[in-house]
C-alpha cells in the first residue's frame, strides 16, 4: 500500500531479510531478537551478537551483487546491518552511507510492521522515506540539503532572529520543548532550511536577558 501510494511499482524493488528465518521478539526482551532456537541475534542497545554479525556478512555479499543506488532500511534492525546505526526514530528519512556495502545510499524508515500491528499513522512517516528513496534512486552520491540551523545561538543571535521572523511576516513553523513543566526551547523555522532554536531555561541567561526574550517572543 504504501509503495503503491508513492508511485513506486512492487516489481522494481529488490526485498530481502537480514535473517533468512522469522526471528522471535517479545515484550518482555524489550526489543531483543532472537533466532528460532533462543539465541540472541541482535541487541538493542549493544547490536549484533557474534552469532548475528555471520547473518550481516552474507547480507552484504548478497547486497553486492544488487545494482540499486539506494537500499531502503525497514527498521532498526536493517539500520544497524546496512549503517551501523541505531535508533530508527532518530535516523528515519536521512540519507546516510551504507557501512556494509561501499559506495551506497542508505534510508532507514520505520518497520512496516510497527504501522500494522500499533502506531497505523507512521504509514504517512514510511510513505515520506520511500518516496524520498525513489528520488535518490536517480544518483549514486549523497546530497545533503543546505540546513542552516542554528541550535546553540547567542543571546544577539535569538533576538535577532525573533526580530526577522517579526519583520518578514511569513508563516513560521514552531516546536516548543518543555522540561520539568517549564518552557526549555522554541524552535523556529522560517524556511525549510532556516531556523533557530532558542534556549529560554536551559541556559545561564540573566533574568533581565530572559526577560528580553520572552518580551521579544509575545510581541
Amino acid at each position: 500500500e504504501c509503495l503503491q501510494s508513492v508511485g513506486i511499482p512492487r516489481s522494481s524493488c529488490y526485498i530481502t531479510n537480514v535473517f533468512p528465518f522469522q526471528v522471535k521478539k517479545t515484550k518482555a526482551d524489550e526489543g531483543n531478537i532472537f533466532d528460532p532456537q533462543g539465541v540472541m541475534l541482535w541487541h538493542t542497545s549493544k547490536g549484533f551478537t557474534e552469532t548475528g554479525r555471520h547473518y550481516v556478512v552474507k547480507l552484504g555479499l548478497e547486497l553486492l551483487e544488487c545494482p540499486a543506488n539506494v537500499f531502503v532500511a525497514l527498521g532498526g534492525v536493517a539500520l544497524d546491518a546496512l549503517a551501523s546505526r541505531r535508533a530508527i526514530i532518530k535516523w528515519r528519512g536521512s540519507i546516510v552511507e551504507s557501512t556494509l556495502v561501499g559506495g551506497k545510499k542508505v534510508i532507514g524508515t520505520i518497520h512496516p510492521a510497527h504501522a500494522m500491528h500499533g502506531m497505523y499513522i507512521n504509514r504517512y512517516l514510511i510513505r515520506w522515506d520511500l518516496a524520498r528513496s525513489w528520488r535518490e534512486k536517480e544518483f549514486s552520491e549523497i546530497k545533503h540539503p543546505p540546513y542552516m540551523f542554528n541550535l546553540n545561538p547567542s543571546f544577539n543571535e535569538c533576538i535577532a532572529a525573533i526580530e526577522k521572523i517579526q519583520k518578514d511576516k511569513k508563516q513560521v513553523s514552531v516546536d516548543i520543548e518543555v522540561s520539568c513543566r517549564q518552557v526549555s526551547r522554541i524552535a523556529f523555522n522560517w524556511s525549510d532550511y532556516e531556523g533557530i532554536s532558542i534556549p529560554y531555561s536551559d541556559r545561564n541567561w540573566s533574568e533581565e536577558q530572559e526577560t528580553m526574550l520572552w518580551l521579544h517572543t509575545a510581541m
